[in-house]
């Protein structure tokens, strides 16, 4: 009888181990960290509802405007992969991307804050690029919807409105 609830036991165990602990990996997580998310991408949200400066580092990127472009997802949809991940009833990956699988770039970004913030008088200073930062960063999101259904929700345009 005690080999059996220890093996009940190990199941409950193993169940519980397959589909948690997952680890999503969060790429530029827009706006999780008013301050630290923005000042990681060079738009600094503090300076710019202050009507102070934000910085571009960088304009001479292999990329469409010559700034960077990563992906920014909304905090509530990180917390919707998060559920996912915590109600998942089969064994998921020890890590899967989560994000929108789309990029922006840094002077998009700052464009639609201004705009979301009615801010036509800051200035925007540009400055040269920062060792080590790579010119796009997307997050591959295909095993997240594969494994969880996950697919983000919100666009970035409706995250930034959604902070004013």
């Amino acid at each position: 009888a005690s080999k059996s609830k220890r093996a009940r036991q190990a199941a409950a165990k193993a169940k519980t181990k397959s589909a948690w602990p997952v680890i999503p990996r969060v790429l530029a997580a827009a706006f999780a960290d008013y301050f630290k998310a923005i000042t990681d991408s060079s738009v600094n949200l503090g300076l710019v509802l202050e009507g102070k400066h934000s910085v571009i580092n960088g304009t001479d990127y292999p990329t469409p405007d010559g700034t960077c472009i990563r992906d920014y997802v909304d905090v509530r949809d990180i917390a919707r992969a998060h559920l996912a991940a915590a109600n998942a009833t089969t064994k998921l990956p020890d890590t899967m991307n989560i994000g929108t699988g789309r990029g922006a770039s840094v002077r998009e970004i700052i464009k639609l804050v201004l705009e979301a913030t009615n801010k036509t008088d800051t200035q925007v200073i540009e400055t040269g690029r920062r060792a080590g930062d790579p010119a796009f960063l997307c997050a591959n999101v295909d095993l997240a919807a594969t494994e969880l259904g996950f697919k983000s929700k919100y666009s970035l345009e409706e995250s930034i409105r959604s902070l004013f």
